[in-house]
């Protein structure tokens, strides 16, 4: 009980929100757009010294608020030679790694071993907070003596969603199904279904456009019909698309 408190403190613990970043234009002028898209006209021009606030992003564009009131849009570019108010440059990432950063939903595709038997996996995901995300998968194995199939509902916490490099962790609930490959004489009906738990420790590594590398290991912990809790392991490598 003590590893399933820890992993629900470690899920949920304490986000905070995303401030907004004030930098000052040093370039002689910085051309604010009425959009995000080369097409939208410029409606303001900052000067050098200007104060700007940056929003949000979207692509490769910036949101940018004025000391004024005014509102627009400016290109990446365009921002490489702001300063923060500290005198640091203003570190502009890849737009595609943001994109990584800001997923909402995804698809996977996986293949591991399942307590040293081969198994393949498929698995869709929706990021519903920048930290947070649900997943579920199903699971199959296929030994010398007996057949699994899982199915699995997990949540997902991701501490450090802009790194190339992000882990995360997770707990989860299921059912798992074995059914063996010889008949059992006078076992009724083949097929054991048993309840699941799961915790699951991985690292997702962008690779580019929008695909994701992860590797993955899952512990199951399964209550079997005798009351016997069986303990299950899953070493995962695979790759995702994000949307």
């Amino acid at each position: 009980m003590t590893k399933w408190l820890l992993l629900l403190a470690l899920l949920f613990s304490f986000e905070t929100a995303a401030q907004s970043l004030k930098l000052a234009v040093k370039e002689p002028f910085l051309n604010i757009h009425s959009g995000a898209g080369r097409g939208y006209p410029i409606i303001y021009v900052a000067e050098k010294n200007e104060t700007i606030t940056v929003i949000k992003r979207h692509t490769s564009w910036y949101l940018i608020s004025l000391e004024n009131g005014q509102q627009g849009w400016a290109k990446q570019q365009e921002l490489v030679e702001t300063l923060t108010l500290d005198g640091k440059p203003f570190l502009v990432t890849d737009a595609t790694l943001d994109a990584f950063e800001n997923q909402t939903f995804s698809f996977g595709i996986g293949l591991g071993q399942l307590e040293s038997v081969n198994s393949q996996s498929v698995n869709a995901s929706w990021r519903f907070t920048r930290h947070l995300s649900s997943q579920l998968e199903y699971s199959y194995a296929l030994g010398s003596v007996a057949k699994n199939q899982l199915v699995d509902l997990s949540v997902f916490h991701h501490p450090f969603p802009h790194w190339r490099f992000s882990p995360y962790l997770g707990i989860g609930a299921g059912q798992v199904w074995t059914t063996p490959k010889t008949p059992i004489i006078g076992g009724g009906d083949e097929t054991r279904q048993s309840d699941l738990l799961s915790a699951t420790v991985g690292l997702n590594t962008y690779i580019t456009s929008r695909f994701v590398f992860k590797a993955e290991y899952k512990r199951f912990s399964a209550l079997t019909e005798r009351d016997v809790t069986e303990d299950l392991e899953l070493w995962k490598l695979g790759i995702t698309v994000f949307f």
